[in-house]
């Protein structure tokens, strides 16, 4: 007769966990997904016909017709230092106010060639999505490396 041993190993994975913060804003995880920020804070609507749309999303951003206008705040909603900081960026990205915010973020990462697109945006021309998407994408790579650098320099990594 044979017996059968069964051993159980148990591993344990260590993780560290870095949040990059103020007073104020405490970490990254605070910050809205851009679709929702837009949603929460933002109508669109249809320039033509007045339509509101139900959900405001960047899908919008690039038909011709659909603009954006801030909501009224409810007495519900709290706004948070989160919201300011992401206002004024969206006020600038989506051309209802022009104060260099996204611009001189662009510059500072090295993504030249979307600030030009945006630029050339609100003066009125006309870019196609195809061109802005790829900026886009450009410039959320770069931003990647800018926030990897600034890790691995502030953490010593």
């Amino acid at each position: 007769m044979s017996i059968n041993k069964c051993f159980f190993v148990r591993s344990t994975l260590v993780r560290y966990k870095i949040d990059i913060g103020n007073l104020e804003i405490l970490n990254l995880n605070k910050l809205y997904s851009a679709n929702k920020f837009l949603d929460r804070r933002y109508q669109a609507y249809d320039q033509q016909t007045g339509e509101v749309l139900p959900k405001a999303s960047f899908k919008g951003l690039f038909a011709e017709n659909i603009t954006f206008r801030p909501k009224a705040i409810s007495s519900r909603m709290k706004i948070t230092k989160v919201d300011e900081l992401m206002k004024s960026i969206f006020d600038d990205f989506l051309r209802l106010e022009d104060n260099g915010r996204v611009a001189a973020i662009l510059h500072q990462v090295g993504a030249d060639s979307l600030a030009l697109l945006l630029q050339a945006r609100r003066a009125g021309k006309n870019i196609s999505q195809e061109e802005m998407v790829t900026a886009m994408t450009v410039a959320y790579n770069k931003l990647g490396e800018c926030a990897e650098k600034f890790i691995k320099k502030r953490f010593l990594l």
